[in-house]
């Protein structure tokens, strides 16, 4: 009694008797050998994304019948036979294994551990993520195809569409603003890793967009910007009515192939539909195409299309947010009057937001308007900070937190909030001319100097940096140099108020007062085409001595909600002959009253 083996031991006996250990390891490497190939031929033969898993389903289901079928039947060269009961079987005899058994087992052992190996190895070649990378993201603006010349950048406006759609995964690192990577389109782009050393970016993502009537393809591919090595690609194909769950895939694999694991209610994010009108989103992107140009004319366009959307689908959040930014762009870009569009954007703005108070991008142009229109420092800061919250690589969130901050006196905030802006948006001049500035603030003059100065030299037409420049030679006492500047500025743009101001201020400040006086009377040829002429009036007067018509423009001004009465504590160039006058005290105190 002894000498019995115990029942676990006679159990798996029997499991070697009937073969089903040689089984279970066969249909193992097997369907490993199956998986493999399958998540290998999927993309090349273009097998719906589903298959892979269908195919594991299916081997999942099967492996449990063959561990039945090897415990009740035999398969020898003799055919199939029922497996003989222990009992029955010859007492004493020894339980034999055909070669082929042994054979096929053995290579099925060295079968796993190869690829297993083969994977570990690939693994390591480069095109797999190195998940001690940031995972930061570009997404090229994708190839268009079926070109139209109403929708030349559909490409542009459907790659900021997943752009938006990545934004909503927060465990991603950085995601490049649509702003910086728009630039990067055609064939004679730089390479892939130029594009990722200039915006700092690990992972690039590119993309092409074909429509045929109502069917859609859209190829996809990441690459890793450091080797230009490619890391996954896929085609999605359906009907242009299964665009929004095409475009959430687009997204979950787009985080699967980076390692990123989406949260329950980020993937709900991922997955709703801006819309359930079809056609509205075609204006949606169309307005959205035509917002891009910024010019007068389109942003009309774009406030009419979005108007369209809205016809068919009411509750399009989106879409009002489209037509509260077009009409804000009308103040910047066109000179529209305040009244004109701030009232009109507040009202698009909130309707918005009514319908999803979980948009960024509405809290974002809410902010805007309760700073710039209501001149409310404190709550437009507020409504950032949400936006930020919903979206913490909104880039331009950032930048109107740095310029509120600017206005208030928090410079070295200021800087930090700039150059946060900067990072999620490499190649916005406006940014980084800010930041330049910003340098001057916190009192690191040569580091002012340096970088506006290098922003000229790699782009000597943007004027933005040549006017920031400016200011800080002003500031510094460089007056020379300032007017040089601010000449040159005229020179391009003769019609720029705040260019003639400043020249002004430079040629008074130069001892050249007549020539101030020159650049005082350009205000009268400018009254209809400058919205910065009131403003421009009070600071020159203001800089000739002539206090009491200073101060009459300066109240016209700030009527006109003159963004330039904000920058009068940051600026000191700006009324610094009249800083003590309690008069000017007492009408910045007003302004300031909602912000203290």
């Amino acid at each position: 009694m002894a000498n019995e083996p115990n029942n676990l031991s006679r159990f798996w006996q029997e499991l070697r008797r009937r073969r089903v250990i040689h089984v279970i390891v066969v249909y193992a490497t097997a369907a490993y050998v199956i998986i493999e190939l399958i998540n290998n031929v999927t993309e090349p033969l273009s097998l719906p994304n589903w298959t892979p898993t269908l195919i594991i389903v299916i081997l999942l289901v099967g492996f449990p019948f063959a561990i039945i079928f090897s415990w009740i039947f035999d398969v020898s060269p003799k055919g199939i036979a029922k497996t003989l009961p222990s009992k029955e079987f010859p007492k004493g005899e020894k339980v034999l294994v055909p070669n082929s058994w042994r054979i096929a087992t053995y290579a099925s052992v060295a079968i796993i551990i190869g690829l297993i190996a083969f994977n570990i190895f690939k693994g390591k070649s480069g095109n797999r993520i190195d998940e001690s990378l940031e995972k930061s993201i570009a997404v090229l603006p994708f190839y268009y195809y079926n070109f139209d010349p109403d929708e030349e950048d559909i490409g542009d406006a459907f790659a900021n569409e997943i752009i938006t759609q990545l934004y909503k995964i927060k465990g991603f690192d950085r995601i490049i603003s649509h702003t910086s990577t728009v630039q990067y389109k055609g064939q004679n782009k730089p390479s892939i890793p130029a594009i990722g050393e200039k915006l700092d970016v690990n992972y690039i993502i590119e993309g092409s967009l074909e429509r045929q009537n109502e069917y859609v393809s859209i190829q996809i591919q990441i690459i890793n910007a450091r080797n230009d090595s490619h890391i996954w690609a896929e085609e999605f194909k359906g009907r242009w009515e299964d665009i929004f769950a095409i475009r959430a895939n687009i997204a979950k694999n787009v985080a699967a192939e980076l390692k990123t694991i989406l949260t329950p209610d980020e993937i709900v994010q991922v997955e709703e539909k801006p819309t359930v009108n079809l056609k509205a989103y075609d204006f949606y992107l169309l307005g959205n195409q035509y917002r891009s140009k910024r010019t007068e004319v389109d942003y009309l366009k774009a406030i009419d299309l979005y108007e369209s959307a809205i016809d068919l689908d009411p509750d399009f959040a989106l879409a009002y947010v489209g037509i509260g930014t077009s009409y804000r762009s009308l103040f910047w870009s066109a000179n529209w009057l305040p009244e004109e569009v701030y009232e009109q954007a507040r009202y698009a703005v909130i309707k918005a937001l009514e319908i999803n108070n979980q948009l960024a991008e509405a809290h974002e142009l809410l902010a805007r308007i309760l700073y710039e229109y209501d001149w409310n420092l404190k709550e437009g800061e507020r409504e950032l900070r949400i936006a930020i919250d919903l979206n913490p690589n909104l880039a331009s969130a950032y930048a109107w937190i740095g310029d509120i901050q600017l206005i208030t006196g928090q410079y070295d905030e200021s800087h930090e909030s700039f150059k946060t802006a900067i990072r999620l948006d490499p190649n916005s001049s406006t940014h980084y001319n800010y930041f330049g500035f910003s340098y001057y603030l916190i009192d690191q003059v040569d580091s002012a100097i340096n970088l506006l100065q290098y922003r000229v030299n790699i782009d000597p037409n943007n004027t933005g940096s040549q006017y920031w420049l400016g200011i800080v030679y002003l500031e510094i006492g460089e007056y020379l140099k300032a007017i040089r500047k601010f000449e040159k500025l005229v020179n391009v743009n003769r019609i720029n108020g705040r260019y003639h101001m400043y020249l002004g201020i430079s040629y008074a400040k130069a001892g050249m007062l007549d020539e101030a006086r020159q650049q005082l009377e350009v205000f009268d040829t400018l009254e209809k085409e400058s919205r910065s002429v009131s403003f421009g009036r009070a600071v020159l007067l203001a800089e000739l001595g002539e206090s009491d018509a200073s101060l009459y423009w300066l109240q016209r001004s700030i009527d006109e909600r003159s963004q330039g009465v904000f920058y009068i504590k940051s600026v000191k160039v700006l009324f610094s002959t009249m800083r003590s006058d309690p008069r000017l005290i007492e009408m910045l105190d007003k302004v300031y009253s909602n912000n203290k």
